[in-house]
């Protein structure tokens, strides 16, 4: 009963708090768009959009199937990539503001 109860809250809690996540995230890159870090904050909302409808397919569905896990695979490439590309853009910045 308890186990039914946490999925039933969790779910709406999951989608609010994603969905506020991705407003957040397009409102930073309505700020940074012409930035030169714009373009990597305009893949956030994506990769939290997909986070997101990951995580509460995980809850709703079955969690050992096989798209599910084809979809967190997806999903935390796509974070890692996003990370990535965040610290190279952070150096690239560093790099031309020192000079060096």
């Amino acid at each position: 009963m308890v186990d039914t109860l946490l999925h039933s809250t969790s779910i709406p809690f999951a989608i609010v708090t994603g969905t506020s996540a991705v407003v957040v995230a397009f409102l930073s890159w309505e700020a940074l768009r012409q930035s030169l870090i714009g373009r990597l904050v305009a893949l956030l909302p994506l990769s939290m959009a997909l986070a997101t409808g990951y995580h509460v397919a995980a809850l709703v569905g079955r969690p050992a199937s096989v798209p599910l896990e084809a979809i967190q695979s997806a999903v935390y490439t796509a974070i890692a990539l996003l990370a990535l590309s965040l610290v190279l853009t952070h150096r690239r910045i560093r790099r031309d503001a020192t000079g060096r």
